[in-house]
């Protein structure tokens, strides 16, 4: 007897959304950097890190609630990147453009530790959800349940 497809489909994505930490404040790093004025060096995009990883060393941590971001953008062909704590009312996991003091530039945010080095494309619970929805869609009503499908 083969066990129902949408039980194994099932198990498997509860173990992957519970395998993803979800808590209420994040470690994001913290810097700025523009071509003339280097508030840090290390800010870059792409982001320089130490041999660790981390680039705990030379670029300040916060601790935020609503996630990290990162904004990019260049002015008079120069660039500028500010990584940070995310604003509130900002949509997460994603990156799009946004006028910042008067400067266009890219805004990414994300809802995980040090997420705020990457140029795009984030991994997190609300990624795992939609995998979720795919999967049962795909699956269909018949198979999450076999009697409606009779």
């Amino acid at each position: 007897m083969k066990p129902p497809a949408f039980g194994l489909a099932t198990v498997f994505l509860l173990i992957l959304q519970f395998s993803t930490r979800v808590k209420s404040s994040m470690v994001c790093f913290a810097c700025g950097q523009q071509a003339n004025i280097i508030i840090n060096s290390r800010c870059g995009d792409p982001f320089i890190s130490d041999t660790n990883g981390t680039n705990a060393r030379s670029i300040q941590i916060l601790h935020c609630d609503n996630g990290c971001s990162k904004f990019k953008a260049e002015i008079d062909g120069r660039q500028l990147v500010m990584r940070g704590c995310a604003l509130t009312g900002v949509q997460k996991e994603h990156c799009r453009e946004l006028r910042h003091h008067g400067v266009l530039g890219e805004m990414c945010q994300c809802s995980s530790d040090r997420c705020n080095t990457a140029t795009s494309g984030f991994f997190s619970v609300v990624f795992v959800f939609y995998l979720q929805c795919a999967i049962v869609s795909l699956i269909g009503v018949s198979g999450m349940f076999p009697i409606l499908g009779q």
